[in-house]
């Protein structure tokens, strides 16, 4: 039974097949034969036969790691499925959530992937923010399925700000003798780790908690003016001198 009958009388020959049968309603799914008969004149009629395939269901694409709205840092394993009975391939993008437009490629690929690993992408590579995955699956028919999921980058920022010390007592051009305290002030934008304490460049001891304070004897030193400085050092191995 013919699904739909095109006829004509140009020698070039164009039929175009929107799907559907004689009364315009969808056909299943499946594999049909098409058949071109040319007739001339009474000659016999010669006929040519072959084959399409209708396929109008769109592929599995799914993300199921990471979840949705999930924070991200380093390297990260994204997972899910990318699948059809003729399947073409995947690809994985990113953009970012204030500008999804401007998506660029992480990965692609031909196989079809049942709940793995899809791609593997170092996240450092971007700037902290929202972002957009986006897992686009296409099979041979051209039918497209896209899945979106949110994510935040957030890798640890490196710490490279160094922190600041003074000393505050002794005061400058004060005179002492025999036993002191020498007393720093040490600050940070994360977290002091010690704070030494150096006499005319010699090192004389450190203190790591708050107030910082060292004792020492005055009378090991000649008479006369001599430097006192405090060394701050953070938790990520900043540091920084005071002012002499």
């Amino acid at each position: 039974v013919a699904v739909r009958t095109y006829s004509g009388t140009d020698e070039d020959i164009l039929a175009v097949w929107d799907g559907t049968d004689a009364l315009s309603v969808v056909v299943p799914d499946g594999t049909y034969m098409y058949r071109i008969t040319a007739v001339s004149g009474e000659m016999s009629a010669v006929a040519r036969e072959g084959t399409v395939h209708v396929d109008t269901i769109v592929p599995v694409c799914e993300i199921s790691l990471p979840a949705e709205s999930a924070s991200i840092d380093g390297v990260l394993a994204v997972t899910g499925t990318a699948y059809d009975t003729s399947f073409q391939n995947y690809t994985l993008e990113i953009a970012p959530s204030a500008a999804p437009e401007t998506k660029t490629t992480i990965d692609t690929g031909t196989d079809t992937k049942l709940s793995e690993t899809i791609s593997v992408f170092d996240s450092s590579a971007y700037a902290n923010d929202d972002y957009i995955l986006t897992l686009i699956a296409l099979d041979k028919a051209g039918n497209a399925t896209a899945f979106d999921r949110s994510v935040t980058i957030a890798n640890a920022v490196a710490d490279t700000t160094p922190p600041t010390a003074s000393v505050d007592s002794p005061t400058e051009g004060q005179s002492v003798s025999g036993p002191i305290t020498l007393i720093a002030s040490a600050e940070d934008d994360v977290a002091v780790a010690k704070t030494e304490y150096y006499i005319d460049g010699k090192l004389i001891g450190s203190d790591g908690t708050s107030p910082y304070t060292e004792q020492f004897n005055s009378s090991a030193l000649a008479n006369g003016a001599h430097t006192a400085r405090a060394k701050a050092t953070d938790t990520s191995n900043n540091s920084a001198y005071s002012t002499p």
